[in-house]
């Protein structure tokens, strides 16, 4: 069995992360999904957003 190329990982990546995103497109009735999607995943690969940071100073929204 071969690898997986580079590009089609990237995709498979995300369309994961694009089905993960499913409940809160639901939840929040969200009305250009694709284009919420687009921005999610542009936010996650930004440099500017540090995770870490953002659960440390929000525990509210930090998983158990």
């Amino acid at each position: 069995m071969s690898a997986i190329p580079a590009g089609l990982k990237r995709r498979l990546d995300r369309l994961h992360r694009a089905w993960e995103l499913l409940p809160w497109i639901r939840a929040f009735q969200v009305r250009k999904p694709m284009e919420f999607i687009e921005q999610c995943l542009l936010i996650e690969r930004s440099l500017l957003f540090d995770p870490p940071f953002y659960l440390e100073r929000n525990p509210d929204v930090a998983r158990e």
